[in-house]
């Protein structure tokens, strides 16, 4: 029988995507990443969140294709403290006399044992001997903090680096002072100052930016979870897929970031495990701009069938 169906032509150009996958089963490939086996000369900055991935075997493809990245699966252990050394901090005035900046012990607080250790910061430190009582609402979850004698002034300031105004209910670059003795939250308070984890890659993806239109090296945002757990986490088929300006990938750097400002993730000795697909595509139907590294020229797709009738 006549095989009627129609030959896939060379440079096939689809209006619903940029691109077109070839054979998977030849030209994919799932690398699964456990920073437990990452020799500790890769790891920066000593954290197990942050480090180079060496390839034995490099990722490679032809001049007229590319290589088409994305994540298959994140497990990231729930250890980091709700008070770190980046939201830790605020600064302390009594009467007029700056006492400077007081930080609370990292580690993992309610509000309500919070509100304890704030009080006793408070007293500790107060330069008069005065004593500071500092109530948590559950109701409008924010906090009242209270100096006897009312007669005293004081302000607590977070115009200071790594300030926990998110904690304590204020806001960012705050400086509060008290009324009769009393200071209130102005906001509700949140033991959760980042609401995500950033997945980035050093390799140029192009097309990932950030909340200002910037270009970022984001593979994957994900959402955390309750603290204390295992977090897993398993993209949709839907989810992101990166076309990368190198063809030849033999190592890269991974990192995990609590926010778009380069905060690592300190998992206090603790270890993350992430598969990623490299599939090789071809049939770009427009210039790839590398957006990440502008002083890169553009890379023209492959030519259309007209363009190279042209130069025949």
């Amino acid at each position: 029988m006549e095989d009627r169906t129609p030959a896939l032509p060379r440079h096939p150009i689809i209006k619903e995507m940029a691109y077109y996958q070839l054979n998977t089963n030849q030209t994919g490939k799932i690398l699964h990443i456990r920073s437990l086996d990452i020799p500790q000369s890769e790891y920066i900055g000593g954290l197990t969140t942050d480090f180079n991935v060496i390839l034995d075997d490099p990722i490679t493809c032809n001049q007229n294709e590319h290589i088409l990245m994305s994540l298959d699966s994140l497990s990231v252990p729930m250890v980091f403290y709700n008070v770190d050394g980046t939201t830790c901090y605020f600064r302390f005035v009594e009467d007029g006399i700056n006492v400077g900046i007081l930080f609370f012990p990292i580690g993992n607080y309610t509000m309500k044992s919070l509100a304890s250790q704030l009080a006793t910061l408070l007293t500790n430190n107060s330069p008069g001997g005065r004593t500071y009582t500092v109530d948590y609402g559950s109701f409008k979850n924010d906090l009242t903090i209270t100096v006897s004698p009312a007669t005293v002034s004081f302000t607590i300031a977070f115009d200071v680096p790594s300030a926990c105004f998110t904690q304590l209910g204020f806001q960012e670059d705050s400086i509060n002072t008290s009324v009769g003795g009393v200071l209130r939250s102005v906001n509700s308070c949140s033991l959760i100052k980042y609401l995500s984890l950033y997945l980035c890659t050093d390799l140029a993806l192009g097309c990932s930016l950030n909340t200002r239109g910037k270009p970022t090296n984001i593979l994957e945002r994900v959402s955390i979870t309750a603290p204390n757990s295992l977090m897993y986490f398993r993209p949709t088929s839907t989810s992101k897929k990166f076309i990368l300006k190198d063809r030849t990938i033999n190592r890269f750097r991974l990192r995990l970031l609590f926010d778009l400002e380069d905060t690592p993730v300190n998992l206090r000795g603790n270890h993350i495990e992430c598969s990623l697909q490299f599939h090789i595509v071809s049939g770009l139907d427009r210039p790839l701009v590398d957006n990440t590294r502008p002083e890169y020229p553009l890379i023209p797709p492959p030519p259309t069938e007209a363009e190279e009738t042209t130069f025949q």
